[in-house]
């Protein structure tokens, strides 16, 4: 009876020890992409929404901008040749596609360069797949520094003259990889770093940006949903509203 006991006792423990583990390896093959990414800023909001495969690329993304009672819709098509991504876009009411940049994917799987009819980008990575250096047409733009996960400065140039941003960070974790700070001098808008094809993005939050030849600074704070995720981000510049971006997530498989 009692080795009956034992082994009952035992089977419970190994199939409940089964299940935990069939659930959460169910539950490590789902993760959240950005499904829309929204800024408002002075009067004007701008609302991108991704539409992607089944792999999770970005296929499509479409801009609706509102503000002083206009309104201005672009459609941004992705097509994928190999390590090529050729992006054309649509201005509405038109219908007619036009090239509008040019991307190449390197070995580590991000962008190696970015293009558009006048110019090229191109990108050094650190070994951990942060960007570390920009250049524009074989001429620096811009020296990022990367410490323990973070961009922590990075540097333009401006009518000739370098200038230096430093970054802070609030020691929460970037989950879903928002790219609140990026160096600026990587050219590609803010929509596009969320497509998340132009380095690994800071690995926590970021806090604080200022330009070290300026006496004012910026300042972010957020919302998060249930899983950690962001969904709005408040930017103040001197302590002044400035922008408050806001986000929605979609599960996706890993």
């Amino acid at each position: 009876m009692k080795k009956s006991m034992l082994f009952l006792a035992l089977t419970g423990l190994l199939f409940s020890v089964c299940l935990t583990s069939c659930e959460k390896k169910k539950e490590d093959t789902k993760t959240k992409k950005i499904a829309t990414y929204s800024s408002e800023s002075y009067g004007w909001t701008n609302t991108y929404t991704y539409t992607r495969n089944a792999e999770g690329k970005v296929t499509k993304v479409y801009r609706a901008e509102t503000g002083e009672g206009n309104e201005y819709n672009t459609t941004y098509n992705f097509y994928y040749d190999g390590s090529t991504i050729t992006v054309k876009r649509i201005e509405h009411p038109d219908t007619e596609e036009k090239d509008f940049y040019t991307i190449t994917i390197g070995s580590n799987g991000y962008a190696s360069s970015f293009g558009d009819e006048w110019d090229t980008w191109t990108y050094t990575y650190n070994n951990d797949n942060y960007i570390v250096d920009v250049d524009r047409n074989g001429d620096n733009r811009s020296e990022i520094t990367v410490a323990n996960g973070n961009v922590t400065a990075w540097t333009r140039y401006s009518d000739g003259v370098k200038q230096t941003k430093d970054q802070t960070f609030w020691g929460d974790k970037n989950v879903g990889g928002i790219y609140t700070m990026w160096s600026e001098g990587i050219c590609p808008s803010r929509w596009l770093m969320e497509t998340g094809l132009f380095g690994k993005p800071s690995s926590d939050l970021g806090k604080t940006s200022k330009w070290q030849h300026l006496d004012v600074q910026a300042d972010y704070s957020y919302v998060k949903d249930a899983d950690g995720y962001p969904t709005k981000e408040t930017k103040l510049y001197g302590g002044e509203p400035d922008e408050e971006v806001s986000f929605t997530w979609v599960e996706v498989a890993k």
